[in-house]
């Protein structure tokens, strides 16, 4: 194995790398699977069912957001295999840990891939959360009124606002 994945003659896992799975386990857990299946997939079989709809209001909108995750995926993957080595600030990436000092300028980090990747990942969310929006409030069988609606469409429309109106300031 490589040094970097463990101590040379040891077998034990080197700090640094420690840092780097962990790292890996949060994002994707976070952004890869949480956001996109509890959310994404969820919401989109829901809301039409539920407020007596075909589809949603912006298919087209929903496909970007949908194409838009594995690429972002493979991006974070790609950390991997810079010469710095994946991110390894936790999937928070707080400073200090997120600072990246004493690296040439023109360097892909893995950090630097990460970020690419969870702003790839926030714009996704954020195109889903306006057509769930758009969706509630567009397209509601005749007669449903806001109110009439289930409280899982509720929850998915309020997180959805949430999302809009959140996810750009981090």
């Amino acid at each position: 194995p490589a040094t970097w994945v463990t101590e040379p003659g040891s077998g034990i896992i080197t700090p640094e790398f420690y840092a780097q799975l962990l790292t890996m386990h949060g994002s994707i857990m976070i952004f890869f699977v949480i956001i996109p299946f509890a959310v994404g997939m969820f919401g989109n079989f829901c809301i039409p069912l539920m407020i007596g709809t075909d589809d949603m209001a912006l298919p087209r909108l929903n496909m970007w957001s949908f194409w838009l995750v594995p690429p972002a995926g493979l991006i974070m993957m790609a950390g991997f295999f810079t010469e710095t080595g994946y991110a390894a600030a936790g999937w928070t990436s707080y400073p200090p840990l997120s600072a990246m000092t004493g690296l040439p300028t023109f360097t892909i980090s893995g950090q630097t891939l990460w970020l690419i990747s969870v702003f790839l990942v926030g714009f996704s969310s954020i195109m889903g959360a306006v057509n769930y929006v758009t969706t509630v409030l567009n397209k509601r069988a005749k007669g449903m009124k806001l109110f009439d609606m289930p409280l899982t469409v509720w929850a998915l429309f309020i997180t959805a606002i949430i999302v809009t109106l959140g996810t750009p300031v981090l």
